[in-house]
């Protein structure tokens, strides 16, 4: 076609089903990512954008933000369990984010789910830290041996690799239930519209989904649907393959295959149940071809800068428009709105003073 100064406008509704932007390191991917959130910071006060850095660090720069949280910060608290409309499905949703997080391969989630409820049944509650949930699970197949290899496998898991990673002291304040599982202020902020920054970036891998998982869990369970189409809220998932790399080889006896499996079923199934609730995700990555198949072909809008010939060749058969991403100038992108398909050229922008800025309060 035929470049134009035309301003192009994309609106709202059409961000209410999930983004996917990808691009090659350098294109411009993440500071046209940090120009939409900001966007929607100045323009719709009304629609909070929940900004999880799963990457590098000092990431902030890029967005106006009402609040920048760092992992370890005492405001960064979340339980690790909340209580929807329906306990018996609450339980079953926790049980599956922990242990495929946590990459324990079935039935430990079924299990989970009956130790959880055998929990509420002597004590009334749920225990406060997920060590002690953990082990109880542990107890379980103590108790109820599997076969030799299984067994083998799950205890090893449950006496070593688990305690290991739930014995850091940041990540058992983190995620310990709350007196009376109340609702911490971020999120009460970010559901008023508010703009929030969580850094996971300095975490493992481990962390990373786990905490993810469980933000991901509490948002759903707290969020009621609403009329479809309606956009609400955002969450940003910036590098994304962090947690949402998909499996290469599947190996059920090894832990990482395991969670990731897991975690593409739980994923998936959130994609699709966000749109009622007027949640989208903005999912931002350069290996398109690495992540979920799911974070790449549900979200309605994609925004494409330069990319290479694996990851052109999921959104497109045709030759001539993979070869045309393979070399787009930089802070071009090929943008894919439903049926509607246009290239825009974004400005070179500059972030040096939203530094002094990112936590200013807009007017409201």
């Amino acid at each position: 076609g035929v470049e134009t100064k035309i301003i192009k406008c994309i609106p709202t509704s059409h961000f209410a089903h999930s983004v996917f932007i990808g691009g090659q390191t350098g294109q411009g991917k993440t500071h046209y990512l940090g120009h939409i959130c900001n966007q929607f910071y100045k323009n719709a006060p009304d629609i909070g954008v929940l900004i999880l850095n799963l990457g590098k660090g000092e990431q902030e720069k890029f967005y106006l933000t009402d609040e920048v949280l760092e992992y370890g910060s005492l405001n960064l608290h979340l339980s690790y369990f909340y209580e929807g409309e329906h306990l018996d499905k609450s339980l079953q949703e926790t049980a599956t984010y922990l242990v495929g997080s946590l990459g324990l391969s079935s039935p430990s989630d079924k299990i989970m789910y009956n130790v959880m409820n055998a929990f509420i049944k002597v004590n009334g509650k749920l225990p406060l830290s997920l060590k002690a949930l953990f082990n109880g699970l542990k107890k379980y197949f103590i108790d109820h041996p599997y076969h030799k290899k299984f067994q083998t496998y799950i205890l090893r898991a449950l006496q070593v690799r688990i305690p290991s990673l739930l014995a850091d002291p940041t990540l058992r304040r983190t995620l310990k239930l709350s007196p009376g599982n109340s609702i911490p202020k971020w999120f009460h902020d970010w559901k008023a519209g508010k703009t929030i920054f969580i850094n996971l970036g300095i975490c493992n891998i481990h962390i990373k989904r786990l905490l993810a998982n469980a933000i991901f869990q509490m948002v759903k369970t707290l969020t009621p649907d609403v009329e479809a189409g309606k956009l609400q809220n955002i969450i940003v998932v910036d590098e994304a393959y962090n947690i949402l790399e998909e499996i290469v080889t599947k190996n059920y006896w090894q832990d990482d295959a395991i969670s990731r499996d897991q975690l593409e079923l739980i994923f998936n199934n959130l994609i699709k149940e966000f749109r009622s609730k007027g949640l989208s995700f903005f999912i931002a990555d350069n290996t398109a071809h690495r992540l979920f198949s799911c974070a790449v072909s549900l979200p309605r809008l994609k925004i494409l800068f330069g990319l290479g010939h694996k990851d052109s060749s999921l959104f497109t058969n045709n030759l001539k428009t993979q070869e045309y991403l393979l070399v787009q100038k930089k802070y071009h992108a090929l943008i894919w709105d439903n049926e509607e398909i246009y290239v825009i050229r974004s400005p070179n922008y500059t972030y040096s003073k939203q530094l002094e800025m990112r936590t200013m309060r807009r007017n409201m």
